[in-house]
């Protein structure tokens, strides 16, 4: 697909462009005093892992998050930096659009600034209080993240899009939106129209360049 301009980028934040899973897992485990296997460390065993704790105590979990500086840990996704600084040079207008919730919204924006990335971007979406609707567990509904993410990259008018969660990256690409699906334990069963799965930030580069040419 060719564009008479150069793209909209819409970048999904956890385990895109900050290596999420890894610290957020783990710790929620020793918070509720479970112990992980090897293959648990991924958003594909979290629901189990999640339906074990009331949808309180995840709360209580998510301030204690904030409250004790937990996103700013976090390590930035190998060759992200490079691949953000090489599309704005090149004059691609890049977006983060995020499932985070908006009271995320200072911790994640110190944690890009810490990256050295909001000169690279221009807007930082994260998803409202209309994307927290609980579903039937109590726990947040995934539909208002996948909701919150079509919404803004139509707005928006995003072309490409880098994912790693299945649901959102089913419902853009149906949108029309090319995804470059970031290779993770918990997408593989995704196969479809629409999606190009990358293992680096080096093959999603190309892979944008490729089909905005």
């Amino acid at each position: 697909m060719a564009f008479e301009t150069q793209a909209r980028v819409g970048i999904d934040l956890d385990d895109v462009l900050a290596e999420c899973a890894s610290s957020y897992i783990p710790r929620f485990a020793a918070r509720f005093g479970m112990t992980l296997e090897t293959n648990e460390v991924g958003w594909h065993a979290f629901d189990s892992l999640a339906a074990r704790v009331t949808a309180e105590d995840q709360e209580t979990f998510r301030g204690e998050l904030i409250r004790d500086g937990f996103w700013m840990t976090l390590q930035v996704c190998p060759g992200a930096t490079t691949a953000l600084r090489s599309l704005s040079a090149a004059g691609y207008s890049l977006f983060v659009i995020s499932g985070r919730a908006e009271r995320l919204r200072l911790p994640t924006e110190a944690w890009l600034n810490s990256q050295n990335l909001v000169p690279l971007l221009e807007g930082v979406c994260l998803k409202g209080r209309s994307g927290l609707k609980p579903s039937a567990s109590g726990r947040p509904n995934p539909q208002g993240m996948v909701d919150h993410k079509v919404r803004f990259a139509t707005e928006l008018g995003i072309q490409v899009f880098c994912e790693d969660e299945p649901l959102p990256a089913l419902a853009l690409a149906g949108r029309g939106i090319d995804v470059m699906l970031f290779d993770r334990p918990w997408n593989q069963h995704v196969n479809a129209a629409g999606i190009t799965r990358v293992r680096s930030w080096s093959e999603a580069t190309l892979a944008v360049l490729e089909r905005t040419a």
